[in-house]
């Protein structure tokens, strides 16, 4: 196992990763340690887009037909014929 020293921390950081320790019943060791396994754990997949979460729950291979639209829909509606 390698060692790491981090210097120059704030009163204030200091105190809220001794809080966060506390909370979570760690060291504040083993909470640094958890706090950099976290955060350089590898990010998730990102979200489908919704569309294709639509179709894929509701696409004709389920029974529902979808209409799909240009992604520019052009001039919108007028609403000067009553």
């Amino acid at each position: 196992m390698h060692s790491l020293l981090i210097r120059k921390i704030t009163p204030e950081l200091k105190t809220r990763l001794h809080a966060r320790a506390a909370l979570h019943q760690r060291s504040i060791e083993a909470e640094a340690r958890m706090i950099l396994a976290d955060g350089l754990a590898e990010p998730a997949q990102p979200a489908a887009h919704w569309v294709t979460q639509m179709t894929a729950l509701f696409g004709s291979e389920n029974g529902v037909e979808l209409l799909y639209f240009r992604e520019s829909p052009g001039a919108g509606p007028t609403f000067t014929q009553f």
